[in-house]
């Protein structure tokens, strides 16, 4: 396996199961990126904390699949009298870079990773806003999030959220940008 790995990254398996794991259609060699749902906690005032959902990685090489590696031709499943049937749950083993893999490492205890499988002709980043119920209501219906207008103050200038990885920062765009 160590020679199938990408110079700078490394090794990491983690359990997944049919519907974490894109139906188990995802095979060695494959490419996936990696979602992480988990609630966040509640601000000041608020019962319950936000469930989001953030893409954590992109562009993640997997090396194997159980013991079925890239470049080795998968074992043929024993014979018990009953046709073979996909695991319920399976490991993946993904190479990310050791700082990645404390992330997904921590990401794993706090919330549900999730593949999600690329095309073998896409590579590279894609912005992806985390979602939550303001980003999907905004998304699906057009909705604007909720603010409150400061009374008797000018109007605010547009603002844009820009995420990269995990880091949020708040754009200010000025008149006619």
């Amino acid at each position: 396996l160590s020679s199938l790995m990408p110079k700078g990254r490394r090794a990491v398996t983690i359990a997944v199961d049919s519907l974490t794991g894109v139906g188990g259609f995802v095979r060695p060699g494959d490419v996936v990126d990696l979602m992480w749902t988990l609630k966040l906690p509640p601000e000041a005032g608020q019962k319950d904390g936000q469930v989001i959902t953030l893409t954590l990685f992109q562009d993640v090489p997997v090396l194997a699949i159980g013991s079925d590696m890239t470049g080795r031709r998968a074992q043929p499943a024993a014979s018990s009298g009953e046709s073979a049937k996909e695991p319920r749950e399976f490991t993946v083993t993904a190479a990310l870079t050791p700082q990645e893999i404390a992330f997904l490492l921590f990401a794993r205890e706090q919330g549900r990773i999730q593949l999600s499988l690329r095309p073998r002709l896409e590579s590279g980043q894609v912005a992806v806003v985390p979602a939550n119920i303001n980003t999907l209501m905004q998304a699906a219906l057009g909705m604007p999030q909720a603010q409150a207008p400061a009374p008797d103050a000018r109007p605010a200038a547009r603002q844009v959220e820009v995420y990269t990885g995990l880091k949020r920062n708040v754009v200010s765009l000025g008149e006619g940008e």
